[in-house]
């Protein structure tokens, strides 16, 4: 609506013509099960229905890329993962967020213990 008036709101209240909502920060979320991307994530990775896991031992780094066969990514950007959770040590009763960066098309989180 650049250049336009807002429309008269009902009696009483009054459009708000403030800023956006500014863009989170792109991270996951880590659970006992699972792994959630939040939507600047899934943005990066451009919301696929498929991901591949993959995980860096020496460094401590989650991978997260798009997939043909992988693991199925929710609408809201949840991926049932607890045996790679299990595998690598991961899983954890109190929720972790990470944060994540784009690398050759894959989300990179460095984990800590």
């Amino acid at each position: 609506m650049t250049g336009q008036q807002p429309r008269p709101a009902a009696s009483g209240f009054e459009v708000f013509t403030g800023g956006r909502p500014h863009q989170r920060e792109a991270q996951i979320r880590l659970t006992q099960t699972t792994i959630s991307l939040n939507a600047s994530a899934l943005d990066l990775l451009g919301r696929p229905a498929t991901v591949d896991l993959l995980f860096d031992q020496l460094r401590r780094r989650i991978g997260i890329r798009a997939g043909v066969d992988g693991y199925h990514v929710s609408r809201s950007g949840t991926i049932s993962a607890s045996a790679y959770l299990k595998a690598y040590h991961l899983a954890s009763a109190t929720p972790s967020k990470w944060p994540v960066t784009l690398v050759e098309e894959m989300l990179i989180a460095e984990v800590s213990r």
